[in-house]
């Protein structure tokens, strides 16, 4: 089982950058912080008065003395329960009941996530925009066809075949209304149909004959030997129709030319390894080259309903500057600076791990799994930002400063 959780800060050794009062709802769980330090600000102060703080997202560190700041959580599914602390403020905690649909958000700066529409979620980025950022950062998805012509022979026959397979991106102008209730208006935007190369080999290729729909499920980012599948990590699936890109072998018509020469740069600049695997520029010979036009989009999260996003809304989304770039953070933190990383997360989730990863960044924050102590339980830990980064730069110097002097202190 694996339990969300919604953190803003720290039990006792506290990232000063973080060493104020809040209270961050998720479901069935509340954590509540409070800084006795005798000044009984409210949150919007709180909020106003730290918005000059420098860019290192956690501060300069951790601060070793104890403050007593206090980290509680209920988890009593009544909406009523309520739980208090006896310090020189007392705070309340109280319960959210699974069945309640109100958004579930933390608040970053005065920026109040309560109020966005897009539903419960340990994510600050709305649902098109996660997705969206999704499919730019990762390079691979699980392509699944339908094989039409199929024969079942017995119940553990299955007519779909699925393979990890790798893709680059096509980028294209479109005249696109993001507004659904207001069709007759479009904006031009750049539209992202991925690229896939194919063996002449491959199954797929012999289902298009037949049936060109196809899914293409796009994780996040976790590190090897990880399935995300083992998780339950949000995810994205998107469908649409595959078109086989004619070689200039086959098809001696210009735009066919311009538009295989394109793919085929994009692609092997992705995925630069893949020019000598599949054969250079003599790749023609056994693999073809697909795009997906991508007509639908369905988001998942953890213990939420598949939910449809319109595809004019995704075409016509933002992405999110740090997710689409965040593939060489989370490689680099996970495998050069889990310690650093393991002692944040035990300290922000007010719980002993015996091991974490992170899997998922934005210019709000980060999201972390992490295994408790000695048991079989899982958390997905979302740890937000003080104030959100602008770019990817920023954000990297900042985080990679932030581990360092995490380390520097601590071990």
């Amino acid at each position: 089982m694996i339990r969300n959780i919604i953190l803003k800060s720290t039990k006792s050794q506290t990232l000063s950058r973080f060493h104020k009062s809040h209270t961050t709802k998720f479901n069935n769980i509340t954590i509540i912080s409070t800084n006795n330090n005798n000044n009984n600000i409210n949150n919007n102060n709180n909020n106003n008065n730290n918005n000059n703080n420098n860019k290192c997202i956690l501060n300069k560190g951790i601060n070793n003395t104890n403050n007593g700041n206090i980290v509680q959580y209920s988890t009593s599914s009544n909406n009523t329960t309520k739980s208090t602390t006896t310090t020189s403020s007392t705070k309340k905690v109280e319960t959210l009941n699974k069945s309640n649909e109100q958004s579930i958000y933390g608040s970053i700066g005065d920026i109040d996530f309560s109020k966005k529409d897009s539903g419960p979620s340990k994510n600050a980025l709305g649902r098109e925009q996660l997705s969206k950022s999704l499919l730019l950062m990762r390079k691979s998805g699980t392509l699944s066809s339908v094989y039409m012509m199929a024969k079942m022979e017995n119940e553990d026959s299955t007519p779909i075949y699925g393979s990890l397979s790798a893709y680059a991106l096509f980028d294209s102008e479109e005249e696109v209304a993001g507004d659904i209730t207001q069709e007759h208006l479009k904006t031009k935007v750049t539209v992202y149909n991925p690229i896939i190369a194919l063996h002449k080999s491959s199954p797929h290729i012999k289902h298009f004959k037949h049936f060109n729909k196809v899914s293409l499920v796009v994780y996040p980012l976790t590190p090897v030997g990880r399935s995300p599948s083992e998780y339950d990590l949000p995810r994205v699936n998107f469908s649409g129709r595959m078109k086989l890109l004619p070689s200039p072998d086959v098809s001696k018509e210009p735009q066919d030319i311009l538009t295989y020469t394109k793919a085929k740069r994009i692609y092997f600049e992705r995925h630069p390894n893949s020019k000598s695997i599949m054969g250079g520029d003599q790749c023609d010979k056994d693999y073809e080259f697909f795009i997906m036009d991508i007509s639908d989009c369905y988001f998942y999260e953890r213990n939420q309903k598949l939910a449809s996003i319109p595809i004019e809304v995704f075409k016509c989304s933002p992405s999110d500057p740090v997710t689409i770039q965040s593939r060489e953070i989370i490689e680099t933190v996970n495998s050069k600076y889990q310690d650093s990383l393991s002692l944040i997360v035990e300290q922000y989730g007010d719980v002993k791990l015996d091991d974490c990863f992170m899997y998922f960044i934005d210019r709000f924050g980060l999201n972390c799994i992490g295994k408790k102590k000695g048991i079989d339980e899982w958390l997905d830990i979302r740890i937000p930002f003080d104030s959100p980064f602008d770019n990817f730069e920023n954000c990297k110097s900042g985080f990679y400063e932030t581990l360092k002097l995490v380390r520097n202190k601590i071990f």
